[in-house]
């Protein structure tokens, strides 16, 4: 899991690094656009963790053949989930108008293009999330790594030929990038279903098992549901909001924007994998109703993200400048982001708690609680911390507002460290009745 989340951020570092020598423009373009579709992925991909929690606790309570039947409920909601996100390519113009209307003409443009092509993989992506959650929780993670692997290369070629060119073909340009992400998105996704349908060992977790089932499906919503709003509005703060904040500052902040979002994204993802893998074995726990267990995977867990993002802090001081100049030569982008570095690596070590705490609640089933206080926590510090930096530091720039986001996620990590610690998840029963969780 670890090497699918780093081949899931490789493919959104090679769109930045080779969109960024088209221009700071085009640059710019990506991080608003891309973040949007990030939006509604999230939304999907976070709703079906509840596959893995509940394949997971059918496996726990040794009745594996129950887990294929969540992963088709799964499978028809992301049908259903991409068209729905299809549909917003109508109203694309006046979403970016309205989020940034003091925006450059041509920068706008290549926003709603960009957005336009990638909602096209929306469907395959939030499949494949689907599909990786069931492998998971049966123990099969190498299929998903297998397909992020042959995706990251799939999309690198893509992205080349379609960008700039190559033989017969001609360059596409910004667009390409876009194509290219739907192209590798939509071979992941067939792959995936190949396995699934011809993979013999999966038969005992029933993979077959073609049915509608609406109760199973709104177990599904029931405790899914809760973390896809909680990761919609965890992105959507941090990143459609942040993306405002700091797009009042101009198209040069935004560029800076881009390439600390896909350093965040490089470390978060290889940690969020090893987070996948905690939901998956406190799932078990909590299917087996073996806390202690579920607990000291947690502690285990913690310890591994911990030391790695606190090394990939001190890559980020150290070697800022240098990683700055891999995405663009432009002087003034390199300072501005440069600086925004520190603020990354100062939250580096919060981040390691909110990945890992936030995995072990909703491998447990505990969702609604953490929903209820990321919303609290983008209302009160981000929303308000932000447009208070922005009205009365505005000579601190896209710094206040990176100020700002690394509160956020230091509170978001104390705040679900003390959730866990408190142990209200352990009154949650995923297959039956709920009690209250306080």
């Amino acid at each position: 899991m670890v090497i699918t989340g780093y081949s899931t951020v490789l493919m959104l570092v090679t769109d930045a690094l080779m969109v960024g020598r088209l221009g700071p423009e085009e640059l710019a373009a990506v991080a608003p656009s891309g973040l949007l579709i990030s939006l509604w992925l999230i939304v999907g991909s976070e709703t079906m963790t509840s596959v893995n929690t509940l394949a997971a606790t059918c496996i726990g309570m040794k009745k594996p053949e129950e887990a294929g039947k969540y992963l088709w409920q799964g499978i028809i909601l992301s049908l259903v989930f991409g068209l729905i996100a299809l549909a917003s390519a109508w109203v694309a113009p006046f979403i970016f108008g309205s989020l940034m209307p003091a925006q450059e003409p041509r920068v706008l443009e290549l926003e709603i293009s960009y957005y336009q092509i990638c909602l096209l993989s929306i469907l395959p992506l939030t499949l494949t999330a689907t599909l990786n959650h069931y492998f998971l929780a049966c123990g099969k993670a190498a299929l998903p790594m297998l397909s992020s692997l042959g995706g990251v290369l799939l999309n690198g070629v893509c992205n080349g030929v379609l960008i700039f060119g190559f033989g017969p073909i001609p360059a596409m340009g910004f667009v390409g990038a876009a194509w290219g992400t739907v192209i590798a998105s939509g071979v992941q996704a067939a792959f995936l279903m190949g396995c699934l349908w011809l993979h013999g060992g999966l038969r005992e977790y029933g993979n077959r098992s073609v049915a509608v089932q609406g109760q199973k499906m709104l177990r599904i919503l029931k405790f899914g549901l809760p973390s896809g709003v909680q990761g919609g509005v965890d992105l959507f703060s941090w990143g459609v909001m942040l993306t405002w904040l700091i797009g009042h500052f101009g198209y040069k902040h935004l560029a800076a924007q881009t390439i600390l979002v896909a350093c965040i994204r490089f470390s978060f993802a290889p940690a969020a994998g090893l987070g996948s893998a905690l939901a998956t074995l406190v799932g078990h726990a909590q299917g087996e109703r073996n806390f202690l267990l579920a607990k000291r995977y947690a502690r285990l867990a913690f310890g591994m993200i911990a030391w790695y993002m606190t090394v990939m802090a001190l890559i980020y001081m150290a070697g800022r400048y240098w990683i700055l100049r891999a995405f663009t030569d432009d002087p003034e982008v390199i300072a501005i982001g440069s600086a925004g570095m520190i603020y990354v690596a100062l939250f580096q070590f919060f981040d390691a708690m909110n990945v890992t705490y936030i995995n072990a609640l909703q491998g447990a089933g505990d969702t609604s609680w953490p929903t209820a206080w990321q919303f609290i926590l983008t209302i009160v510090i981000l929303v308000g911390g932000g447009l208070g930096v922005i009205h009365f530091f505005p000579h601190w720039e896209s710094m206040g507002v990176w100020l700002v986001a690394a509160v956020y996620v230091i509170c978001q990590g104390l705040v679900f460290q003390a959730r866990w610690k408190n142990g209200r998840w352990r009154m949650v029963r995923v297959m039956g009745k709920v009690d209250p969780v306080g």
